[in-house]
Parts: structure tokens; sequence; C-alpha cells
């Protein structure tokens, strides 16, 4: 896996969606409906403090 990039998955059925950077990623307010269990999720990505080990 990429370093720095992270799977957000579905919070119901554990699908994985897409794939955001955990470090320069934030978003807030962005809806997606998943392709397995068809429920309206709402995205939320927070910026990490500190980058991780590989």
């Amino acid at each position: 896996m990429l370093y720095g990039k992270k799977w957000f998955v579905c919070p119901n059925c554990g699908k994985k969606i897409l794939i955001y950077d955990e470090i320069k990623g934030h978003s807030q307010g962005l809806y997606i409906k998943c392709k397995s269990c068809k429920k309206v999720i709402e995205i939320v990505v927070k910026r990490a403090t500190e980058p991780r080990q590989k």
C-alpha cells in the first residue's frame, strides 16, 4: 500500500469505497451511496497530526 494512503470503508457493510491521503486529505459534507448496501453515508476525512510510520 502507498505511504500516507488509506481506504475509507463503509461503516455499515465494510466495503472499501475510496482511497484518501491521510496527511493531506480533508473533507466534510461529502455524501456518497454505497454500491453494496445502498445506504447514503457521509465521507469525513480529517488530517493526521503526524505521518504514519512505515
